[in-house]
């Protein structure tokens, strides 16, 4: 009996393929092959691979911003919120690689509106818990730019170079251990 695939593997699939190989590479046919299927079973779920790169962008913004967000608002104290979204950033490879690769695509006119929407409501987060913590909003500002644009730079190092020596979970590690010490104030 063939395999049944589900609509989120073809997602899950086409996240894999953006992580490692980048956006350009989502095709139906490839795919199917790497899941031991037809592309029939594409088909089934999906009208065309722009709705296959639409849901795994959805996919994509639902894990790794509004559940990391909305998981981080459960925290009371906005210093650890601000410590726990540099831990979580910099900890999960394969969504900082799926990041660096919708970067690289960030032109493309479906990447285009949720990468935008996804820096604004990262931006606004940081700015709001930096704000809580006392900092004038215009430092607030300023603070939350440089983390995200560190995050951004960070992510596309580690794609252009495999063996760049920071890409390891020590190295994440430090990287996020010396934005809490830098750009989160400390306890009064």
């Amino acid at each position: 009996m063939a395999r049944r695939l589900h609509r989120d593997d073809w997602v899950n699939a086409a996240l894999d393929v953006i992580a490692t190989r980048g956006l350009r590479d989502v095709a139906v046919e490839p795919l199917a092959a790497s899941l031991g299927v037809t592309k029939g079973s594409f088909y089934a779920h999906f009208g065309a691979q722009a709705e296959l790169v639409a849901a795994a962008l959805d996919r994509w913004q639902e894990l790794d911003t509004r559940e990391v967000l909305s998981a981080l608002d459960a925290v009371a104290d906005p210093r650890q919120q601000l410590e726990r979204f540099l831990d979580i950033g910099f900890g999960r490879r394969l969504w900082g690689r799926v990041f660096a690769a919708l970067c690289a695509s960030a032109a493309d006119p479906q990447v285009e509106p949720v990468m935008a929407e996804v820096r604004q409501a990262r931006l606004d987060y940081l700015e709001t818990a930096l704000g809580a913590l006392g900092l004038p909003a215009s430092d607030a500002h300023d603070r939350a730019t440089l983390i995200y644009a560190v995050y951004v730079g960070y992510w596309r190092l580690v794609a252009a170079d495999e063996d760049w020596e920071y890409n390891d979970r020590p190295a994440r590690e430090r990287m996020a251990a010396h934005l809490k010490a830098t750009l989160i104030p400390p306890p009064p």
